[in-house]
């Protein structure tokens, strides 16, 4: 009877040392999930926060709510950065009329609705980041206290 038990008591202990394994790397990913987000920086050269968005997109999450932190605050951040691009195209294009290099008449016309519309989806974009930013920290802030 002894000899049965044994194995019993040595799956049940392998069992819970997995178990107590897969939280701690739960937790770690969590904590690593944190940190990135932290370390995303708006004033950032927009390659850099590119790059850094993309590897916190590719992390291997498990846990529920480290991945609607993920995505949520992905997407806020993802609206900056669009908001900030198009807002470079934008001035790009404003300083192109502005120097003259440009014919008049429907070309310009054209330039300038093309220059507009680029405004108005950086508009978009950085409303919906900013209305998207605080629900990423206060998750963030969640998740941290959970990963204590």
């Amino acid at each position: 009877m002894k000899l049965r038990k044994l194995p019993a008591l040595t799956l049940l202990m392998v069992m819970t040392a997995l178990g107590c394994s897969g939280e701690k790397e739960r937790l770690q990913r969590a904590r690593t999930l944190l940190e990135r987000i932290s370390k995303l920086d708006p004033n950032a050269p927009a390659a850099l926060r590119r790059a850094q968005l993309e590897a916190i997109a590719a992390m291997p999450l498990v846990a529920k709510e480290a991945i609607a932190v993920r995505e949520l605050c992905l997407g806020a951040h993802r609206g900056l950065l669009a908001a900030e691009v198009a807002q470079a195209q934008a001035r790009t294009r404003l300083d192109t009329m502005d120097r003259g290099r440009r014919d008049g008449g429907i070309a310009a016309a054209l330039e300038a609705q093309q220059v507009a519309e680029l405004i108005g989806k950086s508009n978009q974009a950085l409303a919906k980041a900013q209305r998207a930013l605080p629900e990423c920290e206060r998750s963030s802030r969640q998740l941290l206290i959970e990963t204590r």
